[in-house]
């Protein structure tokens, strides 16, 4: 009976393609070997900070906000000066960054 109820964090067609749209720099659909090695890296890293005291104290340490607070500090900085959209961008997804910038 426990194998018929989904697992929390199942995966759908729609999370794989939000996901593939991280990371997939071109475009294109298809995750590259390029782009691989772009995800791999980040999973490593984030692997790191959220599952060793090593990581978590080190993230303390540089002050890495959580991504709620960082949103909240980049929608922030927007609206006390529109103006700094050019630091805000690097911040964002790049599929969102492609939609910003062809609509």
């Amino acid at each position: 009976q426990l194998l018929s109820q989904a697992h929390p964090l199942t995966i759908t067609e729609k999370s794989c393609k939000q996901f593939t749209m991280m990371f997939d720099s071109d475009g294109n659909g298809v995750i590259k070997r390029s782009e691989f090695m772009e995800f791999a890296q980040f999973l490593t890293v984030m692997n790191f900070f959220a599952h060793t005291s090593d990581g978590q104290a080190r993230a303390r340490e540089a002050g890495v906000q959580t991504t709620s607070a960082r949103t909240a500090a980049l929608i922030d900085m927007l609206e006390r000066d529109p103006a700094c959209m050019a630091d805000v961008v690097p911040s964002l997804p790049k599929a969102l960054v492609s939609k910003l910038w062809t609509s």
